[in-house]
């Protein structure tokens, strides 16, 4: 049986890819930023409700939740400016090497497991990206 979180993460997959062609086809028109400050100006409310439906208590846990924020706006901004510089097919596989960044301060930092299993898929994925975000 498929596991649930497998599920969120191909919804994920999905969506964020359309938002991303979304948002490079409107940057001729309009400033990066700009985009990034609408997808916000949309998302905080929906954050909110969902949090009461949920019962989740906005403003409560570790001080380092503003730090992500402002770490996140501040990497999605980047990302919608090299989109708006750059051709889709060339930026969004370069972003992604922040799955071999992610796995390194796993293993670093969190004292994740490391196999060679790991290191192979790490270095068959970096090399995916070079071949994808190489010059056309």
């Amino acid at each position: 049986m498929l596991m649930l979180w497998f599920i969120y993460v191909l919804i994920s997959i999905v969506l964020m890819s359309f938002t991303v062609f979304i948002a490079k086809t409107i940057m001729p028109e309009v400033n990066p930023l700009v985009v990034l400050f609408y997808q916000y100006l949309i998302a905080t409310p929906l954050v909110l409700l969902y949090s009461l439906v949920s019962g989740a208590m906005i403003g409560t846990g570790s001080p380092l939740l503003l730090l992500i924020g402002v770490i996140y706006v501040a990497a999605i901004g980047s990302y919608y400016v090299a989109l708006s510089r750059e051709s889709l097919s060339r930026v969004s596989p370069i972003v992604n090497l922040k799955m071999v960044v992610t796995v390194v301060l796993s293993i670093v930092l969190l004292s994740e497991p490391f196999s060679l299993k790991l290191l192979a898929g790490v270095f068959l994925g970096a090399i995916s990206i070079f071949l994808l975000g190489g010059k056309k």
